[in-house]
């Protein structure tokens, strides 16, 4: 069992489904919705989930990897960032890998890490 290891779903992936399947498995997951953030900005999202030390979740590459870049090169830090691409995955499979990752990395290995889902297949 995961030890509540926790992540934060922006707007761009709050499938309810993937949410509850990893709540069910031990994870501390929040959506966007839940804590007041949806609609919020990229720059906002990945600042909420690092002040709570939460790994950010999105299928916004984009953005994200940008965002992981000037965090990097200006000294900041970020509690990770999970690329999950356009890829039409089933649920399980979402749920699949995003518990592969979440067991293989601690979140202190996550901070300012920026891994892409399609590596934890």
């Amino acid at each position: 069992m995961p030890d509540g290891r926790p992540a934060t779903c922006d707007d761009d992936c709050a499938d309810r489904d993937v949410v509850r399947e990893l709540r069910g498995r031990g994870y501390d997951v929040v959506r966007a919705t839940d804590v007041g953030m949806r609609g919020r900005s990229d720059p906002d999202h990945l600042q909420f989930a690092t002040s709570l030390g939460r790994a950010m979740v999105t299928a916004n590459q984009r953005d994200f990897v940008l965002l992981h870049w000037r965090a990097v090169t200006h000294g900041d830090t970020h509690a990770g960032i999970v690329i999950i691409t356009q890829r039409r995955w089933s649920v399980g499979e979402q749920v699949r890998r995003l518990d592969t990752l979440l067991r293989a990395k601690s979140p202190m290995e996550m901070v300012n890490r920026i891994e892409f889902l399609t590596r934890w297949g």
